[in-house]
């Protein structure tokens, strides 16, 4: 027999939670079994302040964010998690809820928490019983990381969660430690599908690859670069899929889209094939769906099979990993593409004027300063190993476009 407090607590360390982002007071009990297990505890100003650093947590080290709120701020946790949804990012809410004696009595600041968090979660379930705990904590976390990985939620009786907590179970707490980090699985795509990718890369006049936040997920850095570097094409990513090759490499146009630059829209828009690895079409990588042209052959590699063509017809979906997709299409790559000297100059020289056409303003210490110059000294001053964090708006614009990545 166990206390649920310490189910909790083993299952979080069997799947490598070594961190939880709260707002008091929640699992009080657990967190003194936390304690006990070495996962450290960190109270936020604010149920939004305890989301966004589960999903930065998540991002960064590619393991489950946990959040967790009582009853009373359990509406505003499932608002932060609008952002950590729409990226992907594997997130766990937990919320305490008031026991069914006292719903619909008017208590407390109480009111259904199951359809707020139903629009910006993959997985979304009330738990009654500590006996149902265990098996709903191990699909929470498989939910959370599985396919395109996004936002899970339980909902715990008690407004702090506390009824599973003193109860003693003997459902044991079964860990599935595949389920740890992403991805946990890498399909590969159907030979077919990635024969006939190749042939119509080498078959079009002017290809571009764009790399979005999939790519990213899927760890997919060197097999991007060796398919870029093998058929010497131009690549542009989204906000996203930023940095999965360095912004100085001769055919990184940069990023793409209405927080983009304006030679990789002007790329884009020129070529006669896109290829999207991990990304998808929605109207920030596509400037409002008007680039790619119409006329323009897409390819779409994505985990997601929903993505496939949502937005562009597919001259060709592959429904892969895109490490393990892009790994199956540089196996059987022939070289450079035909166009490569002509199509490859022409990136590299726009981008030049694009760098050349900034250059004074970055280097300037005229004042006011512009933000191209804040850009070059954050720029200058990035460790390789840092993280840089944006907001949205302006600043994602800035980031993204006018800060290179060169280390």
């Amino acid at each position: 027999m166990k206390r649920g407090s310490d189910i909790i607590s083993e299952m979080f360390c069997g799947y490598g939670v070594s961190h939880v982002f709260y707002m008091e007071a929640v699992l009080r009990k657990t967190m003194v079994a936390f304690e006990k297990s070495g996962i450290s505890r960190i109270l936020a100003h604010s149920e939004k302040g305890a989301v966004y650093m589960a999903d930065g947590f998540a991002r960064a080290s590619r393991r489950v964010g946990v959040c967790m709120a009582q009853s009373v701020g359990a509406a505003n946790l499932a608002s932060g998690l609008q952002d950590a949804f729409l990226s992907h990012s594997p997130v766990l809410a937990i919320t305490g809820r008031k026991p069914s004696f006292e719903r619909h009595r008017n208590a407390y600041q109480e009111i259904d928490h199951w359809p707020l968090f139903e629009p910006v979660t993959k997985f979304n379930i009330s738990v009654h019983t500590l006996g149902e705990l265990p098996q709903a904590l191990r699909q929470a976390f498989r939910e959370a990381v599985v396919g395109a990985p996004g936002p899970v939620h339980l909902d715990i009786p008690n407004h702090q969660a506390a009824l599973v907590e003193s109860e003693e179970s003997e459902v044991p707490p079964i860990v599935d430690k595949r389920f740890r980090a992403v991805p946990p699985f890498r399909p590969c795509p159907e030979p077919e599908d990635v024969k006939a990718a190749v042939q119509e890369i080498y078959a079009a006049k002017k290809p571009v690859l764009i790399f979005g936040g999939g790519a990213i997920i899927s760890g997919a850095h060197p097999e991007s670069l060796k398919l870029v570097e093998t058929l010497c094409i131009p690549f542009a990513t989204t906000v996203d899929g930023k940095g999965i090759i360095l912004d100085s490499h001769p055919l990184c146009l940069g990023p793409v889209g209405l927080y983009g630059r304006k030679c990789a829209n002007d790329m884009v828009a020129e070529a006669d094939l896109v290829v999207f690895v991990g990304s998808g079409t929605g109207d920030q990588a596509t400037s409002n769906w008007t680039i790619p042209s119409k006329s323009a052959a897409i390819i779409q590699i994505d985990i997601d099979p929903s993505e496939l063509g949502r937005n562009y017809p597919n001259r060709v979906s592959l429904m892969a990993d895109a490490k393990t997709a892009l790994s199956k299409i540089n196996e059987t790559l022939r070289g450079p593409h035909g166009s490569s000297q002509t199509w490859g100059s022409k990136t590299t020289k726009m981008v030049t004027d694009w760098r050349k056409a900034q250059s004074v303003i970055r280097t300037s210490n005229d004042t006011p300063i512009k933000t191209e110059r804040l850009a070059q000294a954050v720029q200058e001053a990035l460790p390789a190993d840092s993280s840089l964090v944006v907001d949205t708006g302006f600043s994602a614009v800035w980031g993204a476009s006018i800060i290179e990545l060169t280390k």
